[in-house]
């Protein structure tokens, strides 16, 4: 049977999650020798060098002259931020779209005729089918679905035609469902988008 889309749902950007490591951090610290007995050394070290450069006709740099290094080991905390795996995407994806998708059958379960519904209002069941036919499918990228209506011969017809003639007589349809519900939002909090389906059928 073929599927009417109405809806495309998909994931707004790319989600993202932060996580917390712990890293290990190398400090090197640079001090004068303040020792007498090493800087008397030093000196004569200096003195040294000095004559040697000289008499080489090298330039001489003070730089040159050995400090004390420390070195020290310490632990941190920065966080790291990474794409959101596959799996997850496509699992809350489609919890989500199956709470969107029970959350309208509610609406159209909700009351029956007759009598009938007004504009402005969900239509009223009689013999729910337009209920049963609300479906959704979800993309093989795992991270888009859509929402519409299976194709089938009801007692009123075929429920995407149905729905669309109870539209256009100011009856609520999926799009209501969706402006209500929004933003629509996965169990952990990635955004997501929905829009018209232009394609329709699937």
């Amino acid at each position: 049977m073929a599927f009417h889309s109405v809806l495309v749902i998909e994931y707004d950007g790319t989600p993202t999650v932060d996580t917390v490591v712990t890293q290990n951090v190398t400090n090197t610290n640079r001090t004068k020798i303040t020792d007498l007995a090493r800087e008397i050394v030093w000196s004569a070290v200096r003195y040294f060098n000095a004559v040697v450069n000289f008499l080489s006709g090298r330039p001489y740099n003070p730089a040159d002259i050995p400090e004390d290094v420390t070195t020290t080991t310490s632990s941190q905390q920065v966080v790291q931020t990474s794409p959101v795996d596959s799996a997850t995407l496509e699992k809350e994806l489609k919890q989500t779209v199956k709470y969107f998708v029970s959350s309208h059958q509610q609406e159209l379960l909700r009351l029956k005729g007759p009598p009938g519904s007004r504009p402005g209002q969900y239509p009223r069941y009689r013999t729910t089918s337009l209920a049963k036919s609300i479906k959704y499918k979800i993309d093989s990228s795992g991270v888009k679905a859509k929402v519409g209506y299976k194709d089938i011969n009801g007692p009123t017809g075929n429920p995407a035609d149905y729905s669309q003639y109870l539209a256009d007589k100011g009856r609520k349809s999926i799009p209501d469902t969706a402006m209500a519900l929004s933003p629509i939002k996965t169990q952990s909090g990635y955004l997501l988008q929905w829009s018209y389906d232009t394609e329709g059928y699937v």
